[in-house]
């Protein structure tokens, strides 16, 4: 016998809700996402910002920006005070590495993917494993006196964001397991009442066939008719399974 018009509708209905519900979780996260790494390099937009301020300031006072032995002690408790901070350089104009949380690099030339562009004051960094933003030091005639670069650990944030993704699935779970609940009883009361409908037009079809006339019927309209009669009793037996499966 072949698939019930309830198993058939209910699989329609329970393939709708899985599609909306993933694509609803889908969408979620990622606007989450974007919100998070939006949040994250201000985060850090701020910290780079901060330490080229507080440079600045000691540079107002006349001060040459390689003698400034308490610019190495501030960018050691910035990393510090956040395990996910990778380093800190601090470059002068030339783009020499004169203060580093990483001291190996002082004295060497900074990397050019590490360097601001032409005429920026502000910039991002992205590369494979590493993640960071920038921002210029200038001395107090305006003029650029070299730069500060915080470089992140991406991945924390894919960390935070794989909790996020297994609550929002938990969720999911929880809110498709009730809305299939919901579907699979609207679809059986659905078709009790179309079958409850097959079976009166079966009924009256059936009394028209058999009840005598004063004339002879049309042979093709007794034809058509039973075609008609036997679709409906297939359908009807469909149904009455329907009927029998949703009883308690």
């Amino acid at each position: 016998m072949g698939t019930s018009l309830f198993t058939r509708l209910a699989a329609v209905v329970l393939l709708m809700v899985l599609s909306a519900s993933a694509l609803t979780i889908a969408l979620n996260y990622a606007k989450f996402r974007q919100v998070m790494t939006l949040q994250e390099r201000s985060l850090y937009a701020f910290v780079a910002t901060d330490l080229a301020r507080s440079i600045e300031g000691s540079l107002n006072l006349g001060l040459p920006l390689a003698t400034l032995q308490t610019t190495q002690r501030l960018i050691d408790a910035k990393h510090e005070e956040d395990r996910a901070i990778l380093g800190v350089t601090v470059f002068d104009a030339r783009g020499m590495d004169i203060f580093d949380t990483e001291r190996f690099r002082i004295g060497s030339a900074v990397p050019p993917a590490l360097l601001p562009p032409a005429g920026a004051a502000s910039w991002r960094i992205g590369r494979a494993g590493v993640l960071g933003v920038g921002e210029r030091i200038f001395n107090s005639f305006g003029q650029s006196a070299g730069g500060v670069v915080v470089r992140y650990d991406p991945d924390r944030l894919d960390a935070v964001m794989l909790s996020v993704l297994l609550v929002m699935a938990r969720s999911g779970v929880y809110v498709l397991c009730a809305a299939t609940v919901i579907a699979l009883v609207a679809v059986w009361l659905a078709t009790r009442s179309t079958r409850r409908w097959f079976v009166d037009s079966t009924a009256r079809l059936e009394s028209s066939i058999h009840e005598p006339v004063g004339q002879a019927l049309d042979p093709a309209f007794v034809v058509a008719t039973r075609r008609t009669m036997g679709a409906l009793a297939t359908a009807e037996r469909d149904l009455v399974e329907i009927g029998g499966a949703g009883q308690p």
